[in-house]
């Protein structure tokens, strides 16, 4: 149980950073003008930003969630090798 408060503590963290790095460094600008009650916002120059820390982001979190998974697998091989030696003993 205290591993997976560990994960989501994790998860919590790099969600912030991410959050923090790409309003630093993308912020958003939006340029509103007023024409015969029309609102303009420019939205174009985030656009290829933002998809490069959403693609940073989720290939991440894969990352993350493969190297987990391996290092799971590889510490219940090394129990299981530990345990048939020990059978045989």
């Amino acid at each position: 149980m205290a591993g997976c408060k560990r994960i989501t503590l994790l998860w919590l963290i790099l969600f912030s950073i991410g959050i923090i790095f790409s309003s630093y460094f993308f912020p958003l600008q939006v340029k509103a003008e007023i024409q015969l009650g029309t609102t303009v916002v420019d939205t174009q120059s985030n656009g290829l930003g933002l998809l490069i820390w959403t693609v940073i982001i989720v290939g991440g979190c894969i990352g993350i969630t493969l190297s987990y998974v391996s290092w799971r697998k590889y510490k219940g091989e090394k129990n299981k090798k530990m345990q048939k030696d020990d059978l045989v003993d």
